[in-house]
């Protein structure tokens, strides 16, 4: 018999079921590995309500830092351990002056008073402690008041030291530092002036004015 050589023809590889199995996994495993990656770029971005929440605190402390230097501006210097009512009370029982009038204002009080021999002004803060202080001896009056005035109670004052230098001085422009307090002594129309003002009044009073404006 006639022998014949049969060859059979080979199948192309991606006509195998086992090439399709493989590219399926690789596509799977590929898609897989895509999700996680977005799942954490996703997770470590922050979110609206959180950068929100950051940028609106970072406002906030702003706006208190602001408000707490303004509020550290405007805030009226004064005597501690002095109280208007004192000086008032003092003076009225010394010179026989009537009572003060009165008036309010944002930030404390002034009290005025005035006699045909003395006169006295006094500003306080709202707890009634001294920031300033300006008395007169008017026409006829006796200058040594001016000493008795110097003499008001605060933390740092020294009475005596303060008193000696006011008699001392009285009828002369001068200026000392005692304690906390700046004295003043001037000449008015009518007669010797002596101020007393807590440090740093004076820049108080004149930020004051110019916000006015």
């Amino acid at each position: 018999m006639e022998q014949k050589n049969i060859s059979k023809s080979k199948k192309p590889v991606y006509k195998k079921w086992w090439f399709w199995v493989i590219i399926a996994i690789l596509i799977i495993g590929v898609g897989a590995n895509m999700g996680a990656g977005e799942d954490n770029t996703q997770n470590n971005k922050p979110t609206t309500s959180q950068s929100n929440d950051t940028s609106k605190d970072g406002d906030n402390a702003e706006k208190d830092e602001a408000k707490q230097e303004e509020s550290q501006k405007e805030e009226m210097p004064i005597l501690k351990g002095s109280q208007a009512y004192d000086i008032i009370l003092s003076i009225e029982e010394k010179t026989g002056i009537e009572k003060p009038e009165t008036t309010y204002n944002d930030d404390g009080l002034v009290w005025m008073a005035t006699n045909s021999s003395y006169s006295y002004t006094v500003e306080s803060n709202k707890k009634h402690e001294v920031a300033y202080a300006r008395f007169m001896v008017l026409n006829g009056g006796d200058s040594a008041f001016l000493g008795f005035c110097a003499s008001m109670p605060y933390d740092t004052a020294e009475s005596q030291k303060a008193m000696d230098w006011v008699n001392q001085n009285v009828g002369q422009e001068t200026r000392t530092t005692i304690g906390d307090a700046i004295f003043t002594l001037t000449n008015g129309n009518q007669g010797p002036v002596l101020t007393i003002a807590a440090k740093g009044y004076d820049e108080y009073a004149l930020d004051k004015i110019a916000n006015a404006e």
